[in-house]
């Protein structure tokens, strides 16, 4: 009997983006240096090769699906077990201003928006030590996320990426943009703030004034990246996706549903269709599905929608104000107008009447 061996391949998630698709989804997406008919035609041969394939994040599953008959979102795992991590907030005195660090890693991040931002915080009185990285060296990125109060990762693309999960190991509060049409498909626990040009600076604003949300997003940064990003997490979980791939599949059923994929999401342990419907089915019970995987949750008292409003992880204290409402006088001044308007017209009318009058006259 003929061994089975598992076809699987793993992208990056640049290596599935278009312009025109990430651009329809996503308002603030930048490209510099994209073929959309390049990457759609190596899709289209590579997917022949292998029906399923592995991604880091939603986004990505979402491109990989029109291709690939199934997907899988495995955890992008990061080891920091070289470097010592300890608890990630720094008490800083009082007359201390807070370290905001930038990792630029490539161009496309939003550098320009963050950076205007940050020198109208400190225009507006806030005090604020902003550093830019654009070291490519682990060593000097992690040694300046340890040095940080606040960690900034990427305002344009759709998810997050090293940058964030290195922060969040760090117990650093972390900014990563990630589309909106995609926010119920990541983990309910996961502690990134989606910013993006239009809410930088508020954000920003609310986490230098309290240094206690700070302390909190980190710590459940530090939770969630010992369960999803850990290399031991990601470990198992990737056994099991070669586990799901050695079974054997019906050929009958693969060419019936070729045209809809299947999309296996490991943070979560639920299963999708192709169309990324947001009510998820959990995984099937007949094989060794990823609930077991994942029954380490934050232990905590207060859940992640204490410390931040919606799964967007905004901060709660960005909450849109009421329109105030009219004033009295404001009431009377346009009931005025109305009546003045009423008579006018009335006006109008009568002198229409008159005309009609004497030329029938």
């Amino acid at each position: 009997m003929k061994q089975q061996v598992p076809r699987l391949i793993q992208y990056k998630t640049e290596e599935l983006r278009t312009r025109k698709e990430a651009v329809r989804a996503n308002r603030y997406a930048h490209f510099d240096r994209y073929d959309d008919e390049k990457v759609t035609a190596a899709l289209k041969q590579i997917s022949e090769l292998f029906p399923a394939c592995i991604v880091n994040n939603v986004e990505a599953a979402e491109y990989a699906a029109k291709y690939h008959r199934r997907v899988y979102i495995l955890p992008q795992p990061v080891d920091l077990s070289n470097y010592r991590v300890g608890p990630g907030f720094i008490e800083r005195p009082a007359n201390d201003a807070p370290v905001i660090v930038h990792l630029k890693t490539h161009e496309a991040m939003g550098t320009d928006d963050i950076e205007r931002a940050i020198s109208l915080l400190q225009s507006n009185g806030h005090k604020v030590h902003y550093e830019r990285v654009e070291s490519q060296e682990k060593d000097k990125l992690v040694a300046k996320i340890k040095q940080a109060d606040i960690v900034i990762d990427q305002l344009l693309h759709g998810s997050y990426g090293e940058v964030s999960i290195m922060a969040m190991s760090l117990g650093k509060p972390v900014l990563s943009h990630l589309r909106a049409d995609l926010l119920p498909k990541f983990a309910p626990e996961l502690p990134v703030v989606t910013t993006n040009p239009a809410n930088i600076y508020r954000n920003l604003k609310a986490l230098l004034e309290d240094a206690g949300l700070r302390a909190k997003l980190g710590n459940r940064g530090q939770c969630f990246y010992n369960e999803q990003h850990h290399s031991d997490a990601a470990g198992n979980k990737l056994m099991w996706i070669y586990s799901k791939e050695m079974e054997n599949w019906d050929e009958d059923d693969q060419e019936a549903e070729s045209n809809k994929a299947v999309i296996f999401d490991c943070f979560t342990g639920t299963v999708y269709s192709e169309n990324m419907s947001e009510n998820a089915n959990p995984c099937p019970g007949d094989n060794p599905g990823l609930r077991p995987l994942l029954k380490r949750r934050i232990d905590s008292e207060e859940g992640v929608a204490a410390v931040a409003s919606s799964n967007s992880l905004t901060p709660t204290s960005l909450t849109v104000k009421a329109p105030e409402k009219k004033s009295k006088r404001r009431f009377r001044q346009s009931a005025k107008r109305a009546a003045y308007r009423e008579k006018t017209q009335s006006i109008k009318k009568m002198h229409k009447q008159s005309r009609v009058t004497r030329k029938r006259g």
